[in-house]
């Protein structure tokens, strides 16, 4: 990731609850992306912290939400967020090792499903 991401109407999925999560996580990648490397290691470990909870508690409810709203498309989208929460988790066993590279490439598969495979169910939930 290597620019600041700011929320624009094109992001919406039509859901304010999951846009709002969409929200927080941005701001988490950019808090993510203003890691310069070098910082206390207190500091990583609680962006990891941030980065663990957000995505996991995330994908919970969005998972939910498409559950109740019928998404067609829900074994695969789930599917995709299992391979994200495997690397969350990955990086997240490892905290004597977690680098600030390391949590900018969780967050930039985060981000890049947030604005491209979301988009899939986004006529869907607005509706629901």
């Amino acid at each position: 990731m290597t620019e600041i991401l700011i929320w624009s109407p094109e992001m919406s999925v039509g859901n304010a609850d999951i846009d709002f999560q969409h929200k927080k996580i941005l701001d988490a990648a950019n808090m993510v992306r203003g890691l310069s490397g070098v910082e206390d290691r207190d500091i990583v470990l609680a962006a990891l912290d941030q980065v663990v909870e957000y995505t996991l508690a995330h994908f919970a409810f969005e998972e939910e939400v498409l559950i109740e709203c019928g998404f067609s498309g829900f074994a695969d989208h789930k599917a995709q967020h299992d391979a994200i929460r495997e690397s969350v988790h990955t990086v997240a066993n490892n905290r004597e090792l977690v680098t600030a590279e390391m949590l900018d490439d969780v967050m930039s598969r985060l981000v890049r499903h947030i604005l491209c495979v979301d988009q899939d169910y986004a006529g869907q939930v607005g509706a629901c």
